[in-house]
């Protein structure tokens, strides 16, 4: 969440306690009142979400940390794999080419390529223990795929996350933006006589222009 955005959310808490300190002049059953309460509830649905973002954050450093982790192990076995087999191409011509691995491959399509590499060896497995290779090297290359698509699928899970939290931020922003503006017509209307109570409005509801706001650096709702 940019600046601006956060500033949105800080003047609808402000509008929501000058509802509170001003029931008396929005009573039940008006639209005013209704407008307030409905800002109110956004803000608590806000303030959950920041804090639930929070968590997720920690949340996707954390898979994406295991997902680079698994990548690499499974990247270091197949190159012992690989390595290997340019030794047993030069007798046999052409094992070499089954076993390729390219450079900067990524998580994906490096999972399949594994799978690959386990199936090619399955009947050339003697000759790769014969050079020093464990036993276990095929199922080995299968499992640490293993490991490396539930990562890919963990991290995933947590972006999918993050975005759809995001949307709702959005979407709860907007809204609460809406209301602001219904409620700015109301409040001016009520108080058009009193300016006090007027001055007092403008300062709950102000909010610094979009431009200069939104060069702003990014930051983090406030949880409470």
């Amino acid at each position: 969440m940019n600046r601006f955005e956060l500033t949105r959310y800080e003047s609808m808490i402000r509008v929501s306690e000058f509802g509170t300190r001003h029931s008396t002049d929005f009573p039940a059953g008006t639209l005013g009142e209704e407008l307030f309460q409905n800002l109110s509830r956004i803000v608590e649905h806000l303030r959950a979400y920041a804090a639930e973002k929070n968590s997720r954050q920690g949340d996707r450093r954390l898979t994406a940390t295991r997902k680079s982790a698994a990548k690499e192990k499974l990247y270091e076995e197949m190159q012992v794999v690989s390595r290997t087999a340019r030794i047993l191409g030069l007798e046999d011509r052409g094992i070499e080419r089954k076993f390729l691995l390219p450079y900067g491959v990524g998580a994906r399509p490096l999972v399949g390529l594994a799978r690959g590499f386990a199936k090619d060896a399955e009947p050339l497995a003697e000759l790769f223990i014969r050079h020093a290779l464990p036993s276990d090297f095929i199922a080995r290359l299968n499992r640490l795929a293993d490991e490396l698509e539930t990562a890919i699928g963990a991290r995933g899970e947590a972006t999918e996350t993050a975005v759809e939290n995001n949307a709702t931020i959005d979407s709860l922003i907007e809204d609460g933006m809406t209301t602001l503006k219904k409620l700015d017509v109301i409040v001016r209307n009520t108080y058009r006589e009193h300016p006090l109570a007027l001055d007092a409005w403008e300062r709950a509801n102000h909010r610094p222009r979009a431009a200069a706001a939104s060069a702003s650096p990014a930051a983090p709702l406030p949880t409470a």
